[in-house]
């Protein structure tokens, strides 16, 4: 209800986003007053190495 009300709701969950058949690894949020204006990045490991470096694969939607 506060997604369609507008209203602050400062505990809102992060949903999931499935990448290689799994969620992400990691996810943060940075909560604003208006739900529907949360900024949210999850990121991936993708289980690939370069130059000995774990690559990750990020979204910010």
């Amino acid at each position: 209800m506060d997604y369609l009300g507008n209203l602050p709701y400062p505990t809102a969950p992060v949903s999931n986003l499935y990448q290689y058949g799994r969620k992400q690894d990691l996810d943060f949020e940075k909560p604003t007053n208006i739900v529907q204006n949360r900024d949210h990045t999850r990121l991936s490991k993708t289980g690939t190495t370069i130059n000995g470096e774990e690559v990750w694969l990020g979204s910010d939607i």
